[in-house]
């Protein structure tokens, strides 16, 4: 049972809502046609690599999997200040509410039928959807969950967008150090195309897997002393300056 006391919630739900779709949608209890009876049933298969069920289960088992697999890896080109943060939100699972946004926007991407693909790089669960799944961006990051249009499952994955792997994933970079601060220095700064959040997933990208995304521009845009000092009181105001 996970810290919020949810035990892979989202499958027990997908697994019913795909059991309620074969029986009362695609024909599973039609008692005029034997054929569409045996043929729902026959494509349900919760196992099945391309089933809603096991993709929930593969994003539930993520948040697990980074209880058991987060002090294994470490960012790269960190500042000491950052690596102490980076140890807290570890100890402290700072990152909870991003991760917690990103596993149900999972979710909602999978039932929306638009999950392609569900892997997992150091403690990230990686989320590949559908071309267009995203309205006006391809890819985002949520804690400890990166979503992207053919997005790679790593930086070797060269068979699809390693660039938006690298960009995407740095997100997380940033996620670790700031916790609970994330949305006002990077996230929305990020969302509203503001540069520094963006050359800043950058610079962390190539220090991390040696990649300059897209070729976009990189600049280091670190969590200061004085912002984590004083976040209590500058926190709804962060966002302004990054």
């Amino acid at each position: 049972m996970d810290k919020n006391g949810e035990f892979f919630l989202g499958t027990i739900l997908t697994f019913v809502g795909d059991l309620l779709k074969t029986a009362f949608i695609d024909g599973g209890l039609d008692p005029t046609s034997k054929n569409a009876r045996q043929n729902a049933w026959r494509d349900f298969d919760p196992s099945a690599q391309w089933s809603p069920t096991n993709k929930a289960w593969k994003i539930d088992w993520g948040d697990v999997r980074k209880e058991l697999t987060k002090w294994g890896s470490w960012q790269k080109g960190a500042t000491p200040f950052e690596y102490f943060l980076e140890f807290k939100s570890k100890l402290l699972s700072t990152e909870r509410i991003q991760s917690t946004i990103g596993k149900v926007f999972a979710h909602y991407q999978n039932l929306k039928g638009n999950v392609e693909k569900v892997g997992y790089y150091q403690d990230r669960t990686i989320i590949r959807v559908k071309d267009d799944a995203f309205d006006g961006y391809s890819g985002v990051s949520w804690g400890e969950y990166v979503f992207g249009e053919d997005i790679a499952m790593n930086h070797r994955d060269v068979g699809h967008d390693v660039d938006l792997f690298a960009h995407e994933f740095s997100h997380t970079y940033q996620s670790r150090i700031s916790g609970t601060l994330y949305l006002f220095k990077y996230g929305i700064p990020s969302a509203v195309f503001q540069d520094k959040a963006e050359k800043d997933a950058n610079y962390r990208a190539y220090k991390n897997f040696g990649i300059q995304p897209f070729g976009d521009p990189m600049k280091a845009n670190r969590l200061k002393w004085w912002e984590y000092s004083f976040s209590s009181v500058l926190w709804p105001f962060m966002w302004m300056w990054n």
